[in-house]
């Protein structure tokens, strides 16, 4: 599996992301923004 620094914010932060991602209740409501911001950074 993969793991994530919980202890730093940037691996929080992925690691939360990484979790809902995987979800299939949860990637419907967050896939759209995260490409979006994905995309912003251009």
């Amino acid at each position: 599996g993969q793991t994530f620094d919980c202890g730093a914010k940037d691996g929080f932060i992925l690691a939360n992301l990484a979790f809902a991602l995987q979800r299939g209740d949860i990637r419907p409501a967050i896939e759209g923004r995260v490409k979006a911001m994905i995309d912003a950074l251009g």
